[in-house]
């Protein structure tokens, strides 16, 4: 729930933070999700989430070999319904 709770649920900038997050997940490397979230931390160090991403970044650390989907799709791996359950882990989980 990283963009929901730092962007507020419903708003612009919350659709616009999960478009660019979902579209990079997609075609970047999984390391760039990490740097976005650690600038969201540095943006917003006080914040009452602040521990929210602390914890998205631990999770998606643990797995980047898994969620590297540029990779698979390069090595035209099956994806399935990952890519977008990993996706929305991002914007909607706290861990």
């Amino acid at each position: 729930m990283v963009g929901r709770a730092v962007h507020g649920e419903a708003t612009d900038a919350f659709r616009q933070w999960y478009g660019r997050m979902s579209k990079q997940l997609g075609h970047q490397p999984p390391q760039r999700i990490i740097n976005e979230l650690r600038l969201l931390q540095r943006q917003h160090p006080e914040h009452p989430e602040a521990e929210t991403i602390e914890v998205a970044i631990g999770y998606l650390e643990k797995r980047l070999s898994m969620i590297d989907y540029p990779f698979f799709v390069a090595g035209r791996f099956p994806l399935g319904q990952d890519m977008s359950k990993a996706a929305t882990k991002l914007s909607c989980s706290s861990g």
